[in-house]
């Protein structure tokens, strides 16, 4: 019994010592690392887009043309609006009062252009009926010196002896006429008046024959010097009041100029009272096109100046998008590329668009403390079930094949460790390091462009802990 006892406890002794060897050597060999693994495959990199960005369009300020005072605003934000409509209105008051002031301003250089042309009338008429008179007396003069100074022709001696012969004849004819009124009224058959008349008619043909003589005696004889003196200087005066008459025709030239001066006058009393009309017409703001008004700047009883918004109208149809895109995804962006649009407010319905230019500047952009760099999208709308405006923010979300048939793993096989990108290989239960050349990634793959094939099998857990050669174990 007792050597059963000692053989009992010689195996106990030897079970235990083969426990302790085992857990030293346990302790002592590592245990293997788990890991998740990947094959490598072949296929397309899809870039996701999901960003914000801001509704657009052909906008118009609607803009004050004059300094003044809004008394009405006649449109609210949101409000369709039609080109030449009143959006509007300017107090009047002050405009209307120049307009007023330019009124009153032209009547009086209108009534100053009329006195000056009637001035200009009455000077010219008689300055001109005093020039005729002139001339007509200078002509006169100059004849009667040009006769005395040619002396009597034939034709003259002639015409005297035949008025004298006729007034002699007169004078016989009267005084035989006296001679019957005489024995007449001796017998009583004419009246003293009739005697009367027949003597005066003696006296009347003895003073034409003597007049008549005395012409044809003046004739023969020629002009006197005294009476060539006289005409010339009846020409010197006549030439001397010509003279005077023609000075008048500066005070024509006065008139003249007073009447163009009161012309202007006119012309620029018209020229102010048109653009006081203009002004005034100012005060009614209306919208130069059709859209939708996006944008109230100013409101009633705000004095503003020439140029100053009032109202942002943007025109109806012609909009599009501009989506800030921040540096780091600009790959996930390209012209030609589709987005869908869509609003907070409009849960479910959406609009579909079209890059069509990508800026290639990058801008710098500050969201609060942070400062980024975004690139600028634009977006033209192809269709839409939502109700889009301008100034509207709006949500872009789409995808962008940027690759195709490439090598791709999920992102978490790759490790950056110093200056290179690698990868853990695992081939017959261990992790081989395996340099890289990565290409572009998205939110779930890596392309490689070198260093790896498809169908490999790579770790994508615990990647940071492993070591090259290292022994692991695969898990699901």
């Amino acid at each position: 019994m007792r050597r059963e006892s000692d053989r009992q406890k010689r195996i106990i002794w030897i079970v235990l010592i083969i426990a302790a060897i085992a857990a030293v050597i346990a302790l002592l060999i590592p245990r293997p690392t788990e890991v998740e693994t990947a094959e490598a495959f072949r296929g397309d990199l899809v870039l996701d887009l999901s960003t914000t960005g801001v509704v657009e369009g052909n906008v118009a300020d609607v803009s004050a043309r004059v300094v003044g005072e809004v008394s009405e605003i006649l449109v609210e934000e949101g409000d369709a609006v039609r080109q030449g409509q009143t959006v509007a209105l300017l107090d009047p008051s002050e405009l209307q009062a120049d307009v007023d002031r330019a009124r009153a301003a032209l009547a009086t250089a209108q009534a100053q252009l009329a006195a000056a042309n009637q001035g200009l009338a009455g000077e010219t008429r008689q300055v001109n009926a005093e020039i005729s008179r002139a001339r007509a007396a200078v002509s006169a003069a100059r004849s009667r010196l040009a006769e005395l100074q040619a002396g009597s022709r034939p034709q003259e001696i002639r015409q005297a002896q035949a008025a004298v012969d006729q007034a002699a004849a007169q004078a016989r004819n009267a005084q035989l006429e006296l001679n019957r009124a005489e024995q007449l009224y001796q017998e009583g058959a004419i009246s003293r008046r009739q005697l009367d008349e027949a003597r005066t008619a003696v006296q009347v043909a003895e003073a034409n024959l003597s007049a008549a003589r005395e012409r044809l005696a003046l004739v023969r004889e020629g002009a006197r010097s005294e009476q060539i003196e006289a005409a010339q200087a009846e020409v010197r005066a006549a030439e001397a009041s010509l003279a005077q008459a023609l000075a008048g025709e500066e005070l024509i030239a006065v008139r003249q100029e007073e009447v163009r001066a009161a012309r202007a006058q006119v012309e620029q009393a018209q020229a102010v009272l048109q653009a006081a009309q203009a002004r005034l017409g100012f005060t009614s703001i209306t919208s130069p096109i059709t859209g939708t008004v996006v944008r109230r700047h100013v409101e009633e009883g705000e004095t503003v100046s020439p140029q100053q918004p009032i109202v942002t109208v943007a025109r109806d149809g012609d909009i599009w998008v501009t989506a800030e895109v921040d540096q780091e995804d600009v790959a996930a962006v390209d012209t030609g590329q589709q987005v869908r649009i869509s609003l907070d407010a409009y849960p479910g319905r959406y609009a579909t668009g079209v890059v069509t230019d990508v800026s290639p500047v990058a801008v710098p952009k500050e969201v609060g403390r942070v400062r980024a760099k975004v690139v600028r999208a634009r977006i033209d709308i192809a269709e839409s079930d939502l109700p889009l405006r301008a100034g509207m923010e709006v949500n872009v979300d789409g995808s962008l094949k940027v690759a195709e048939d490439v090598l791709l793993v999920p992102n978490d096989a790759v490790q950056r460790v110093g200056d290179k990108d690698v990868v853990y290989v695992i081939r017959d239960g261990r992790a081989y390091r395996q340099e890289v050349e990565v290409g572009l990634s998205n939110f779930d793959y890596t392309i490689i462009r070198d260093g790896l094939s498809a169908g490999q099998v790579v770790a994508v857990s615990n990647v940071d802990d492993l070591t090259d050669g290292e022994r692991v174990r695969t898990v699901k």
